[in-house]
């Protein structure tokens, strides 16, 4: 095999594991992020939301969808390096 080949199929093989675990671990400290669908229904909030509450909601939103998208990463650096291994 090529050496550009062989490289490619070790830094894929290390990557799956560190990319995969890391993304464990975000998904199961934050949670997958809740999708709300209202059916077109507005609501009258009465109270007022807390600054502090609404960004570490958006803090868990956003480090549950980039755990979810280090796991996805993964499974494509695993697949990359089983396709090149075939080759």
């Amino acid at each position: 095999m090529d050496i550009v080949i062989l490289r490619l199929i070790s830094i894929s093989d290390l990557m799956t594991p560190i990319l995969g675990l890391a993304g464990a671990i975000l998904v199961f400290n934050y949670g997958i992020p809740k999708v709300i669908d209202n059916q077109g229904y507005e609501f009258l909030q009465i109270e007022q939301l807390n600054k502090d509450e609404e960004l570490k909601i958006k803090k868990y939103k956003r480090n549950g969808r980039f755990g979810i998208l280090l796991i996805v990463y993964s499974f494509v650096f695993q697949l990359v390096s089983t396709i090149l291994k075939m080759l």
